[in-house]
């Protein structure tokens, strides 16, 4: 009886091996594909380095650094530029990047002093968020947040890398060619 449950249990090892390891390519696989069009997507694209992070965006954007000794970049379409230009009423950017240099510079965090944890579950919520979930940024864990748009624009994400803090804002309803954007964002060693 011991031989037949030996003789049992060896092929059942060799086949949970065989799953393993072909989940394990297939996922290579996919990660592979996904990092291939993410690199060719922004290969013509220009790179914003300053401020601890870099971002990659189409040539076809314009960036404002007027404000980059205070922490802020924007990124605007040519035709939000032109409408600014024009002096219409509009929001200065598609895209924002802001650093602030401690938690305490945060929106509404001067006198309370919330730590960035506590900051996020206590305040955030004035961003208006209707969904706020944990994310990854470079390997630094993060938030983002999606809001209803009317306040703040589409979608927020907040992340904490050494003792700075990292806004990056959509204004307005978040496009495909934004989020890729967004997603194109990395610290600076």
């Amino acid at each position: 009886m011991k031989t037949t449950q030996r003789g049992f249990v060896v092929p059942l090892l060799i086949v949970i091996i065989a799953l393993l390891l072909a989940g394990g390519g297939a996922y290579v696989y996919v990660q592979q594909g996904t990092t291939q069009t993410s690199n060719s997507q922004i290969a013509g694209w220009e790179t914003y380095k300053n401020l601890g992070f870099e971002i990659s965006y189409p040539t076809a954007w314009i960036i404002d650094k007027s404000s980059e000794s205070q922490g802020v970049i924007w990124l605007r379409t040519k035709s939000r530029q032109a409408d600014l230009d024009a002096k219409k009423m509009t929001r200065v950017f598609d895209i924002e990047i802001r650093v602030y240099n401690t938690v305490a510079e945060l929106p509404n965090n001067e006198q309370d002093k919330f730590s960035f944890a506590n900051w996020i579950d206590m305040k955030a919520d004035e961003y208006g968020f209707v969904d706020r979930t944990p994310i990854m940024i470079d390997g630094v864990s993060g938030y983002k947040g999606v809001t209803g748009g009317e306040v703040f624009g589409d979608y927020l994400q907040f992340v904490e890398n050494k003792g700075k803090i990292y806004e990056v804002g959509i204004n307005g309803k978040a496009t495909e060619e934004e989020m890729n954007i967004v997603k194109s964002f990395k610290f600076t060693k």
